[in-house]
């Protein structure tokens, strides 16, 4: 007997009492984009001031003080966007989107995103050059039998804990503990990019993943993945982070802790409702997924109502 359908939550406008979802810029909507890669031109400039630059080391040591299992790791650095807003998903058009990357690490994103609580970073550092701007992946993920499933963070996260995410664009296998095979490339296709508005930053590339499992595979895949990542954590040689430079990694590779507490389901008919109030079941998306949402549901006459078309590939010089 297969595992049962897990129950779905209606995604109406958010009840009395619930705080206004944060709002989102949207940074372009497109099918493919052209990247130019430049570590150099695009990296992040240190700060003038040593005093300024220094809040990065104390941010980053109260992260692990607080979330013990916090470790470092490099990132995408999104130093611009040029190009077309839109381009129609055909197999011969070109990109008509450039995203320019440099290289970053989560603790200079810790340091001059996050280090300062609810200031805007942009005026705390002065300019986008002395930011961290990494590039994170969202991902709006459809099961065979038209469920899309929302993820709620653990506290144990340094961002966004506890409000609900859908689930990281190339990172779906991870957050949901499905196999590889379960997304196969022709199962992803880019949409567009976000960022929370205000100056804070955060872009996200948005995707549109449809998978051939169903909702229930993926219920079971994430209960008992969640069960093992959790039993890992806890082991005697766990990683806890900081230990060898605040790597996170203790005798190997960095263990992680358990990024989600709850499975939350809704249907793909009710997104539209979800892209427009930005919460569910008493929840909230971050900005940034919000707008992966509302990307998703804009964009679905363009992939046919949510099919696969095409992924950043194409690289410049």
């Amino acid at each position: 007997m297969g595992a049962p359908t897990p129950p779905m939550r209606a995604a109406p406008p958010p009840p009395a009492g619930t705080p206004t979802p944060r709002p989102f810029t949207t940074l372009f909507t497109a099918p493919a984009a052209a990247v130019d890669f430049d570590p150099v031109r695009h990296g992040r400039v240190p700060h003038p001031d040593p005093a300024r630059e220094a809040t990065i080391n104390t941010a980053w040591a109260a992260a692990l003080a607080a979330r013990p299992h916090t470790y470092n790791g490099a990132k995408f650095r999104l130093a611009g966007v040029t190009g077309a807003p839109w381009r129609p998903p055909t197999a011969a058009a070109s990109a008509a989107v450039t995203l320019h990357l440099g290289l970053t690490d989560y603790r200079t994103y810790v340091g001059t995103h996050l280090g300062d609580g609810a200031a805007d970073p942009v005026t705390v550092w002065g300019h986008p050059r002395h930011l961290a701007l990494a590039l994170g992946n969202a991902a709006v993920v459809v099961t065979a039998d038209g469920r899309v499933p929302l993820l709620r963070r653990s506290r144990e996260t340094a961002a966004v804990a506890a409000e609900l995410d859908d689930a990281i664009g190339r990172e779906v296998t991870e957050e949901l503990y499905l196999p590889r095979a379960a997304v196969p490339p022709h199962a992803v296709a880019l949409v567009g990019g976000v960022a929370r508005a205000g100056g804070c930053g955060r872009p996200q590339l948005c995707y549109a993943v449809r998978l051939d499992v169903p909702s229930a595979a993926v219920a079971a895949a994430w209960a008992a993945g969640v069960a093992r990542h959790a039993a890992d954590v806890a082991a005697p040689r766990g990683g806890r982070v900081g230990v060898g430079g605040g790597d996170g990694s203790v005798g190997g590779a960095p263990v992680e802790a358990v990024e989600s507490t709850e499975l939350v389901w809704v249907s793909e008919a009710s997104l539209g409702e979800l892209a427009a109030c930005g919460g569910v079941a008493g929840g909230l998306l971050p900005p940034e997924h919000w707008g992966a949402v509302a990307l998703y549901w804009a964009t679905r006459g363009e992939r046919g109502g949510g099919g696969a078309t095409r992924v950043v590939g194409a690289v410049s010089d």
